[in-house]
């Protein structure tokens, strides 16, 4: 959870799999800028209400925002997902947690 935080142009390099992503408050502008490298261009996104999903490991920014608050919260997997002992494994999914499938991440 972000509260006014503005990034510049990074990437995510621990991601596992897609980021998601969704920017909540009294604000206007503040969207998102997220480059494809395979297609070799950059695309402004708005999130404002609105949950998107991107490649964290490609690059991305936050564009300026006009108000007195923009939330965003993201969540993502760790690159080490999948080396947490399977007890705290048990325990997050009984707490509600989705576990990743192979198949769902970046290898």
């Amino acid at each position: 959870v972000n509260l006014n935080t503005k990034y510049g142009m990074h990437t995510d390099g621990y991601d596992a799999g897609p980021s998601r992503m969704i920017a909540l408050g009294n604000f206007s502008e503040g969207q998102l800028w997220l480059h494809d490298c395979r297609k070799n261009r950059w695309s402004l996104v708005n999130v404002q209400n609105t949950w998107i999903a991107f490649d964290g490991r490609e690059f991305h920014l936050t564009e300026d925002w006009q108000g007195p608050e923009r939330y965003s919260l993201v969540f993502f997997t760790n690159h080490l997902w999948d080396q947490l002992p399977e007890e705290a494994q048990r325990q997050l999914t009984n707490l509600g947690f989705q576990w990743p499938r192979e198949a769902n991440v970046f290898r």
